[in-house]
Formats: C-alpha cells, sequence, structure tokens
C-alpha cells in the first residue's frame, strides 16, 4: 500500500511539474519553463512526450518560432526526428523559419531525407524559400549529398526561381542533367516561366534530348518560351536574342510562333507572347515577315515598320518601288499562316 501511495503521489507531482510547463510556455516565460523542466528531472523524468493537437511537440513549436535558446532546451527532452500530423519535423519547421542557428542544432540529429505529406525534405523546404545559406550549410557538413540523385534540387531552384539557391547549386551539380521526365532546369524555369532563372541559365544550360527531338519547337530558349507561352521569359531572353538563328524549319522565332499558335492555348498567354515579339522583332525582320504575310493580325509590328518606312523616306533614305516592276508587288499576296491572335 505505501508503494502504491507513493507511485500515486509522485505521478502527481509529474502532472503538476507537466502542468506548470505548459503554462510557461504559454505565457512565454522561459525561465518558468526551464524551472517545471527541473522539476521534471528531480522526479526521474527524462523525455517530454506530450503534444498538442496538431501533433506538436514542443521542440517543433520552438523550431518553428525561430526561437534558439528553447531549441537548446528541448532538445534533451523531446525526439528531433518526431513527426507531426503533416509529417513535418523540428528541422522543417526550423528551415521553414529561416533561422540558421536553429537549423545547425537540429541538422546533426535529425533525418535529412524525412518527408513531409507533400513529398518535400528538408532541401526541398530550403530551396523553396530560397534559403542558399541553409542548403550551404548542409552540403558543407556531409549532410546533404550533391549526387546524381540529388540533382533535381537544382530543378526545384529552377521551378521556383529561387535564385541564390540556383547559383549555388549550378556550381555543385550536373548542369545538363535532365529528371525523369527528359528535362534539364532550364527546360524547367521557362516552363514555370521563371525569367530570372532562364536568363541564368540559358548561357550554359542545355535545354535536353525531348526538346531537341520536337522539330515543332527545336531551336534555343527562346523558341521554348515562345511555345510554351512563357511570356516574361520570352521577354527577358529576348532582349539577348540573335535573330538570325533558326529552328529546324528554318524559321526564326517569329514565324515559330505564328506557325504553331496552339488552338485552346490561354488567350492571354498568347496575346503577350505576341506583343513581346512584335515588340523585340527587328524591322528588317518584320518586314519581312509582313511582305510574306500581309494579312497578319500584328499591329504593333506593322505600325513599327510603318513607322520605320516613313522616318526612312523623310530622311532620304527609303527603299524606292517601281510599281510597274515585276517582282514582290506583282506577285500574287502571301497568305498569314492558317492560326492568327
Amino acid at each position: 500500500m505505501a508503494k502504491k501511495k507513493q507511485e500515486h503521489q509522485t505521478a502527481e507531482k509529474i502532472a503538476a511539474a507537466e502542468l506548470a510547463v505548459e503554462d510557461a510556455m504559454q505565457a512565454g516565460d522561459f525561465q518558468k519553463e526551464m524551472t517545471a523542466l527541473d522539476a521534471l528531472r528531480a522526479l526521474d523524468v527524462r523525455q517530454w512526450t506530450r503534444v498538442d493537437d496538431k501533433g506538436d511537440t514542443p521542440l517543433m513549436i520552438a523550431a518553428r518560432a525561430g526561437d534558439v535558446r528553447a531549441v537548446s532546451l528541448w532538445l534533451d527532452w523531446c525526439d528531433p526526428k518526431a513527426v507531426n500530423k503533416e509529417k513535418s519535423t523540428a528541422l522543417m519547421e526550423a528551415v521553414a523559419a529561416g533561422v540558421l542557428d536553429c537549423v545547425q542544432l537540429l541538422a546533426p540529429v535529425s533525418d535529412i531525407s524525412a518527408r513531409n505529406v507533400a513529398g518535400g525534405t528538408v532541401a526541398h523546404i530550403a530551396i523553396h524559400g530560397d534559403r542558399m545559406e541553409i542548403i550551404q550549410l548542409l552540403v558543407e557538413t556531409g549532410l546533404l549529398a550533391l549526387t546524381k540523385e540529388s540533382d533535381a534540387l537544382f530543378h526545384w531552384a529552377a521551378r521556383y526561381g529561387s535564385m541564390r539557391c540556383l547559383r549555388f547549386l549550378a556550381a555543385h551539380c550536373d548542369q545538363g542533367e535532365m529528371n525523369a521526365s527528359q528535362e534539364t532546369p532550364l527546360w524547367r524555369a521557362i516552363t514555370e516561366d521563371q525569367a530570372e532563372a532562364a536568363v541564368f541559365l540559358a548561357p550554359f544550360c542545355e535545354l535536353g534530348r525531348r526538346f531537341e527531338k520536337d522539330i515543332e519547337i527545336s531551336g534555343n530558349a527562346v523558341f521554348l518560351a515562345a511555345n510554351l507561352e512563357a511570356s516574361q521569359c520570352l521577354s527577358a531572353l529576348l532582349r539577348e536574342h540573335d535573330w538570325r538563328f533558326k529552328n529546324g524549319r528554318a524559321q526564326n522565332v517569329l514565324e515559330a510562333f505564328m506557325a504553331n499558335i496552339r488552338e485552346g492555348s490561354n488567350k492571354t498567354k498568347k496575346e503577350r507572347c505576341q506583343e513581346e515579339l512584335e515588340r523585340h522583332a527587328p524591322i528588317d525582320v518584320g518586314r519581312d515577315y509582313l511582305r510574306r504575310y500581309p494579312t497578319a493580325n500584328l499591329p504593333l509590328l506593322r505600325a513599327r515598320v510603318e513607322g520605320a518606312d516613313i522616318e526612312a523616306v523623310m530622311a532620304g533614305t527609303g527603299e524606292k518601288r517601281d510599281k510597274n516592276k515585276p517582282g514582290e508587288n506583282s506577285s500574287p499576296k502571301a497568305r498569314a499562316p492558317a492560326h492568327r491572335l
């Protein structure tokens, strides 16, 4: 009886100490929190197993808040590999919060390869938030090995336009590595219309075999941006584009875009891409296209060409056309491509 009574009294003391810990946590009183935990330790309690309604441990809560002191304290009490209802670990919470000191405490004792309910790892979360310093820490400490299998991280950085991570990974990953869909990081950047990432990757990153096999759109990054109607990428890439470049069908990018406008595609995206092409096309390219397709619906380009012609005439350098001379003016008018905006 005496033993059972003593056990009951101890259980009551533990419950009271645990309640004191939770009250201190809710009040944000770190000193009382430590005192209450010391009381638990005096009762020979060495691990905290209680969680809130989301499955969060105090360590997860501290990591989410970026509270380095609390993370350091609760590391002695909570399992760092525990997961909540979203399958997130304390390290994932620290990475999402972007607090490097918390990450440094948690990373060596956590499961780097763990995945949350969305399938994301610690590295994916860091890239999504463009936490380059965290990726660098994990790589330099040997916790994250940038092998061929992890090159998908390079694709993730391109997909989300996480430029700081992208620059770091570009120096450490295979720049031409393709994912399971035969896409390179440059392809992913253009697919997601991440203009800054596309401009950064274009000088050294290939588009991949998937692009090269498609004769309809083969060419360079500008052609892919036009085909995918990635207007922001198209605008950025056109600034340095060599309009002499032709695709497999001997088309420049304006010709390729107008010939391959897809039925049912996003009207707004089409209009934005067409506007960018009309705005950036050199006058001689525009003039040549409008000569061959005089009914083409390219109002901005037509206005630019006509304006340039008027300026040239006024300057006395305009092209002299003999209306009676056989040639372009006497030949039947070419028809514009079937699909027009």
